[in-house]
Order: C-alpha cells, then structure tokens, then sequence
C-alpha cells in the first residue's frame, strides 16, 4: 500500500487509475481485502487536504497533471 497526501479545492479532481502493467487480478484481491482508504486530514477555508492510501498498482493523480 502507498500514502499520497493532497491539497485539493471545490471542484478539483483526483484520479485513481490501474498502472499500466498492473496485475489486474492482485489489484482486485487487494482492492477486496484492503480497499482504498481516503483521509480528510483538514479542512480550512476552500481548501481541504486528503490522505489516500491504495494499493502500489494505482495511480493516484491531480488531474491538472495528467497528459489529456
């Protein structure tokens, strides 16, 4: 399992996606047995900040990041 935390405001996005190459079998156990777990550590003003812990196999991105 991995831990990114983030800072997001209203409308802004994460994405959670299946590495590529990912076993797609030993993601589902995972995701069955563990599940992905999201943290709201804080909240202040617009802004709140967010722990997510997930299997290694997923991605976890800001959306303003990723290449689309």
């Amino acid at each position: 399992m991995s831990y990114l935390v983030l800072t997001r405001r209203s409308n802004e996005i994460i994405n959670l996606s299946l590495k590529p190459g990912a076993n797609e079998e030993q993601v589902l156990d995972q995701l069955f047995n563990g599940g992905i777990n999201v943290r709201i550590l804080k909240i202040q003003g617009d802004r709140v900040r967010i722990g997510i812990q997930a299997p290694t196999d997923i991605s976890i991105m800001r959306q303003e990041l990723l290449p689309f």
